[in-house]
């Protein structure tokens, strides 16, 4: 119980630090790349949606098509806007609303593998990192990356205790999720998904199963080399 309340307390100290000022310019982190995201996300709401050819205008005349990854974090946004309207701070809410997924998959990894006091001390450090919280409040996808790679190790963790399927194709989902935000991603997600397939018991049968894991992923990348 205690455990948990200081998880609490951390989650809302950390949301109220992020919320401070949601909706000023995108000039405090990284203003180059969050400039760009954003014009992105506002040229998919008002040109259709068009998720394939993502675009920019301050290229001059011309289709000023720009791609830097798939536009999954624009598109969601630019969704966002069509509901509440073209308000910039709602990128900025969509990846604290990430962050605090991230959290949660980071706190119960920790709290299985290394006890509770451990997981609250991941946890403050992951949440009150100056550099944390500036990439956590920015109008960019490397949060969304971050999470899907947590939630893609959380589930196949959960997978492998539980047996249940819904577990397996939810890692590869957020699996195929996190390295079509960021390439990079590849990395930091497959490194520590090979050590649990690894130090499960039953070898055969998952070799075989995660084999079925790339089949799912594959397709994701795919569309990066279509587009």
């Amino acid at each position: 119980m205690k455990s948990k309340f200081l998880f609490l307390v951390i989650i809302l100290i950390g949301l109220t630090i992020r919320l401070w000022k949601i909706d000023i310019p995108l000039l405090e982190f990284n203003p180059s790349r969050q400039i760009q995201t954003a014009e992105i996300t506002r040229n998919l709401y008002r040109e259709g949606f068009k998720v394939l050819t993502p675009s920019v205008h301050y290229l001059g005349p011309g289709p000023g098509l720009f791609l830097v990854e798939f536009p999954l974090y624009n598109l969601t946004v630019a969704l966002l806007y069509s509901i509440f309207g073209l308000h910039e701070y709602l990128g900025r809410l969509f990846s604290i609303f990430g962050w605090i997924l991230s959290c949660f998959f980071l706190w119960k990894l920790a709290h299985k593998y290394v006890g509770s006091f451990a997981a609250n001390v991941a946890l403050f450090f992951y949440t009150f990192s100056p550099l944390g919280v500036l990439v956590s409040r920015s109008f960019q996808p490397d949060q969304w990356m971050l999470t899907s790679s947590l939630a893609a190790i959380f589930f196949l963790d959960q997978w492998l205790v539980e047996k249940r399927w819904y577990f397996f194709y939810l890692s590869a989902i957020f699996a195929a999720f996190s390295f079509l935000l960021k390439i990079p991603s590849i990395l930091f997600t497959l490194i520590p998904v090979t050590y649990l397939i690894l130090h499960a018991k039953r070898r055969v049968d998952l070799q075989v199963k995660f084999s079925y894991y790339f089949m799912a992923i594959v397709p994701s990348h795919m569309q990066i080399l279509l587009f």
